[in-house]
């Protein structure tokens, strides 16, 4: 089973991925802040990490996605700021823009997973 931590300080947002996320067989850990997350991603091991890029606590969610690729791990940033989204690139970093669909969601999921 792949483990996903899943980084995003909106509560109704969180417990709908996390919701979507186990649903579909995921096992999941979950952190709203910055500091929350970092502490996690560098103690465990985790298949994948969705992380909003605006998140609580010191750093951003494209600093998460640097630690990740550091180990090995796969990556998926979402965000709702279209300031954000001009500043991000698919073919580099993968985003996914709020609001978004579950199938869409889980597309943008099975893309990273084909580029093993």
């Amino acid at each position: 089973m792949k483990r996903v931590l899943v980084v995003e300080d909106h509560p109704e947002i969180r417990a709908l991925l996390i919701q979507l996320l186990q649903e579909a067989g995921y096992t999941v850990t979950d952190a709203w802040t910055f500091v929350e997350a970092k502490t996690k991603l560098e103690a465990d091991r985790f298949d994948l990490l969705i992380a909003d890029v605006l998140i609580p606590g010191g750093g951003r969610g494209t600093d998460l996605a640097g630690i990740a690729l550091a180990r090995g791990v796969k990556y998926l940033l979402v965000t709702g700021h279209p300031a954000e989204i001009r500043g991000l690139d698919e073919r580099k970093q993968p985003y996914i823009a709020k609001p978004f669909r579950a199938a869409e969601f889980f597309e943008r999921i099975d893309r990273l997973w084909d580029g093993d």
